[in-house]
């Protein structure tokens, strides 16, 4: 049938809250720490291209409170 959608959803486009490990600035590159349920933050001059294929998206705010080892912070997902 050629009415059919040949497509498929490969991903989702939003913003969450991430947690992460250390300080967040915005439009910082998160990546994904293996076996931990955290992210860190990696600005885009400092990123590297295999940093980059990892990411999960980019943080649209601050660290607010640098007190703390772990923060929540509101990310962009599926965007880089």
């Amino acid at each position: 049938d050629d009415s059919r959608d040949n497509g498929a959803i490969v991903s989702f486009s939003g913003q969450v809250p991430v947690l992460t490990k250390g300080p967040v600035s915005d439009g910082d590159y998160l990546i994904p720490v293996q076996e931990k349920n955290y992210c860190i933050a990696i600005s885009s001059d400092d990123i590297t291209f295999d940093q980059y294929k990892k990411a999960v998206g980019v943080a649209w705010e601050s660290t607010r409170n640098l007190d703390c080892d772990y923060n929540l912070v509101l990310a962009a997902i599926g965007i880089k």
